[in-house]
C-alpha cells in the first residue's frame, strides 16, 4: 500500500513538473518585442501600457509590422499587436484556427470565476434575431423607456447630484428588459435589481481578485474560497431558479396554436436557436446566455452613454443643435419614435460616434473596474478585434504565429491617427455627418464598422448588439436632453480625464454631475 501511494505521488509530481516546464517555456516570436526601459514591473504596465502601445504604433504598426509585448494574463505567451494589413486575414480566418471565444475565455478569466461564456446561440440571437426585430420593437422600447425614467431617474426638481453611469445603467437595463426577457420577467425587481445588478458587481470584482490571489494552476479553487467568485456561482444558480418556471411556460406555449402570435423576445429566440440545432435549452444554458448578453449590453452601453454625456456637457453649442434636431424630428414623427425617425437624428449620431472615437471603447467585459454606488463599472480597452491563435498559423507573407498567442489590433491609436482622421485630437461633432454627406449617407454612423473604424470589432465577431446599443442610447438621450439639464458640480469644471489600467480605459465615473428638470 505504501509503495502504491509513493508511486502515485511520484507520478503526480512528474506530471506537475513536466506541466510546469511547458508552462514556463516562453513562446518564440520572430517579431519586435517592446518593453519599458528601467522599471518593467507589472505595476508599470498597469499604469503606462498606453506608452508602449503608442511607441509600437508609431514605430511598427504604421509601417505594417506586428510587434509583441507583455500579456497581462499569460506571461508565457506575449500579446501580438497586429497592423491593419492583417485585419482581413484575421477576421476571415476559420474559428478553428483563429478564435474569438478562446480569447474571451482566456483574457477575462471567465472560466476561473464561473462567469457565463459567450455561446454561438446567444451571439446569433442578438446579431440576427434581435437586430432584425428592432424595427418592430422601438415603439415597445419607447414605452419601456418612459417607465424606466419614471422609476429610475431622480425627480431633479432643483440641481441634484447624481452619477451618470449609475443612472444610465438602470435606465438602459429597464429599457431593453422586455426585449431580452419578455414582459413577465422584465417587470420583476427580484430579477433586475436583486439578481442582475449584484451579479455584475461580483463578476467585475472576481477576476482581479483571482488573478492576484491565485496561481493559474490553482484558480480552480477560487470557487470554494474567493468571496466574489462564490457569489458569481450563487448568482448563476439564483438566475437558473428564477428562469426555470418561466422557461417551462415558454416551452408549453410552443405547443399551442397561438405560439406564432406571441411576442418575440430573447427567451423565445434562444428556444428557436437551440431547437434548430437539435439542442435542449435548459435553465442552466438560458441563465448562461441571458446573463452574458445582459452584462455585456448594459455595462458597456452605460459606460459609453456616460462618456457621451460628459462630452455633451462640455459643448453647449453642439448640445443646443442636438436638442433642436430632436425637437424637429419629434414634431415630424408625432413623438412616436421608430427606427426611421431615430436614424434622422444625424447630428446626434455623428456626435456619439465622434465621442467614441476620441474616447475609445470596445466590446466585451473587461477586468478593470471601479465602484459607483452598488454597481461595478467595467472599462473599455485600447485594443480591438481580439483573437486567440488556436493552432500554429502562417500568414500569406510568411509571418508565423504559434498556437496560444493572443492577437489584437490598435484601437485608440488608430482613432487618434492624423493620417486616418485629420486633426484627430480635436473633437469635431459633425465629423461623421460630413463624411456621410461627402461619401455615403449609409456609412459612418454610430454602429457602423469599416477598415478605419474598428472600435466595434470587425467581421463576424463585430459586436452583435451594437445596433441595439445605438437605438437604445438615442432613446435615452431623447428623454434625458428633452427633460433635463446637466452641469458639473463646480464652475469651470470639464470632463474628467479618462482612467487607464493596462490595456483598459474608461470614463471617470466616480465624478458626480448636477441635473435639473427643464422647464
Amino acid at each position: 500500500m505504501t509503495t502504491t501511494v509513493a508511486l502515485i505521488t511520484l507520478f503526480i509530481a512528474a506530471v506537475w513538473l513536466v506541466g510546469k516546464r511547458l508552462r514556463d517555456s516562453s513562446t518564440t516570436l520572430e517579431i519586435p518585442y517592446l518593453e519599458f526601459d528601467g522599471d518593467n514591473s507589472p505595476e508599470r504596465y498597469a499604469r503606462d501600457t498606453r506608452e508602449i502601445m503608442q511607441k509600437g504604433y508609431r514605430r511598427y504598426s504604421k509601417k505594417g509590422i506586428p510587434f509583441a509585448m507583455r500579456n497581462p494574463v499569460d506571461r508565457n505567451h506575449p500579446q501580438v499587436i497586429m497592423p491593419q494589413k492583417y485585419l482581413e486575414s484575421v477576421r476571415n480566418a476559420p474559428q478553428s484556427v483563429i478564435d474569438f471565444y478562446s480569447f474571451l475565455e482566456k483574457s477575462s478569466v471567465m472560466k476561473d470565476v464561473g462567469g457565463p461564456p459567450l455561446s454561438n446561440e446567444a451571439s446569433d440571437m442578438v446579431r440576427i434575431d434581435l437586430t432584425r426585430a428592432l424595427s418592430d420593437l422601438i415603439s415597445q422600447m419607447q414605452d419601456d423607456c418612459t417607465r424606466a425614467f419614471q422609476k429610475g431617474m431622480p425627480s431633479c426638481q432643483d440641481w441634484t447630484p447624481l452619477f451618470p453611469f449609475e443612472v444610465l445603467l438602470d435606465l438602459f437595463a429597464r429599457t431593453i428588459a422586455q426585449v431580452l426577457y419578455g414582459a413577465e420577467l422584465a417587470g420583476r425587481d427580484d430579477w433586475l435589481v436583486h439578481t442582475i445588478y449584484p451579479f455584475i458587481n461580483h463578476l467585475m470584482l472576481a477576476p482581479p481578485a483571482v488573478i492576484s490571489g491565485y496561481h493559474p494552476s490553482l484558480r480552480f479553487l477560487a470557487k470554494y474560497f474567493e468571496t466574489h467568485t462564490k457569489m458569481v456561482y450563487k448568482g448563476r444558480k439564483q438566475a437558473e431558479d428564477i428562469l426555470r418556471p418561466i422557461l417551462d411556460k415558454y416551452k408549453m406555449q410552443r405547443a399551442t396554436p397561438n405560439e406564432k402570435k406571441a411576442p418575440r423576445d430573447g427567451i423565445r429566440w434562444l428556444l428557436d436557436r437551440y431547437d434548430s440545432l437539435g439542442k435542449e435549452l435548459t435553465p442552466e444554458l438560458l441563465a448562461q446566455d441571458l446573463l452574458f448578453v445582459t452584462v455585456a449590453a448594459i455595462q458597456t452601453s452605460a459606460a459609453v452613454g456616460c462618456s457621451i454625456l460628459f462630452d455633451m456637457m462640455d459643448r453647449p453649442v453642439s448640445l443646443s443643435q442636438i436638442r433642436a434636431e430632436i425637437s424637429s424630428v419629434k414634431e415630424a414623427c408625432g413623438g412616436n419614435w421608430n427606427r426611421q425617425s431615430l436614424a434622422q437624428l444625424r447630428f446626434l449620431d455623428s456626435f456619439m460616434k465622434e465621442s467614441k472615437r476620441v474616447h475609445t471603447f470596445t466590446q466585451g467585459i473587461c477586468l478593470f473596474s471601479v465602484t459607483i454606488g452598488v454597481v461595478r463599472v467595467g472599462s473599455r480597452v485600447t485594443v480591438t478585434v481580439e483573437r486567440m491563435v488556436v493552432v500554429p498559423y502562417r500568414f500569406d507573407d510568411g509571418l508565423q504565429i504559434p498556437a496560444g498567442t493572443q492577437l489584437s489590433f490598435p484601437n485608440q491609436q488608430l482613432n487618434l491617427d492624423d493620417d486616418v482622421y485629420p486633426d484627430a485630437e480635436t473633437f469635431q461633432a459633425d465629423r461623421f455627418l460630413k463624411k456621410r454627406m461627402e461619401d455615403d449617407p449609409n456609412k459612418h454612423h454610430f454602429a457602423s464598422v469599416s477598415e478605419d473604424s474598428i472600435t466595434w470589432g470587425s467581421g463576424y465577431h463585430a459586436c452583435p448588439g451594437r445596433f441595439l446599443a445605438q437605438d437604445t442610447l438615442k432613446l435615452l438621450f431623447i428623454y434625458l436632453l428633452d427633460g433635463f439639464e446637466f452641469k458639473h458640480v463646480k464652475d469651470g469644471q470639464t470632463r474628467p480625464k479618462d482612467m487607464y489600467h493596462g490595456f483598459a480605459i474608461g470614463p471617470d465615473v466616480t465624478m458626480p454631475v448636477l441635473s435639473r428638470r427643464r422647464g
